[in-house]
């Protein structure tokens, strides 16, 4: 294992915080805990990307036709682009901090160093720590769900699992028994930090010392990306339907 630590800021590498009453020191750093079995996406077999025009596939209006074993890594790709969106991380693309467990064949060590991964090829998110270096809410730029503020993104493919799960934190009911109550024609509202599903679920669950040195800026940020998705995800039902939407 390597462990490295990044200061999120040189100019100020300590700063004092009030937690339960005490005066603690606190210091940002960014610390990675890298394993040998995790590697880069194109190093990993089964990783590869997809010849052709293979980004204008989620994109239905493009009508893109793909391979099918192409479809377990966009399934993938699809998650790791919610999650970088989710958590405001700006510091991911699809050749760059990308990674993944496997079988490697590329290797930058002789693969007898590398620890064996059990089961398929998979995506692993890490190092995404710049995301919790913002208190106020962004938009990770490079990102392809980050138009939906704006009604200008083209995403509309989704893997549904990962959608029902995003459901159970919406600020409003995303389904409701007769169909769906989401108005697909409004941007969803801010809603308070103290009524975010996302917010209090964090807070219940991290330690006091983690919660307090992310801060409550990140949390309510991604409470408010969630309900963006969901906004899109019912845009694009609207559009082309749930058998166009939901092919993951």
């Amino acid at each position: 294992r390597l462990l490295f630590f990044e200061f999120a800021d040189r100019r100020k590498l300590s700063t004092k915080k009030k937690i339960d009453g005490k005066t603690v020191t606190t210091v940002g750093t960014s610390i990675q805990l890298w394993v040998s079995g995790v590697h880069l996406l194109h190093e990993v077999k089964d990783m590869q990307l997809p010849k052709g025009n293979w980004w204008a596939w989620y994109d239905p209006s493009r009508d893109v036709v793909l391979n099918e074993y192409d479809i377990p890594f966009l399934s993938g790709l699809h998650d790791q682009v919610v999650f970088d969106y989710l958590i405001g991380n700006n510091d991911r693309t699809f050749d760059h901090n990308g990674h993944a467990v496997g079988e490697c064949i590329k290797c930058s060590l002789p693969k007898e160093k590398y620890r064996r991964h059990w089961g398929p090829s998979a995506f692993i998110f890490v190092d995404q720590g710049s995301s919790f270096y913002h208190s106020k809410m962004s938009w990770p730029d490079s990102n392809p769900l980050t138009p939906i503020n704006t009604y200008n993104s083209s995403f509309c493919r989704f893997r549904r699992v990962t959608i029902d799960k995003l459901q159970k934190f919406a600020s409003v009911d995303y389904q409701a028994e007769g169909g769906t109550v989401w108005n697909a024609d409004e941007l969803p509202e801010a809603i308070p930090w103290n009524q975010s599903k996302v917010y209090n679920q964090i807070r219940k669950r991290v330690p006091t010392y983690v919660y307090y040195t992310i801060g409550k800026g990140p949390l309510t940020s991604i409470q408010r990306r969630v309900d963006f998705v969901l906004h899109q995800v019912e845009r694009c039902r609207r559009k082309f339907g749930d058998e166009i939407v939901f092919p993951l």
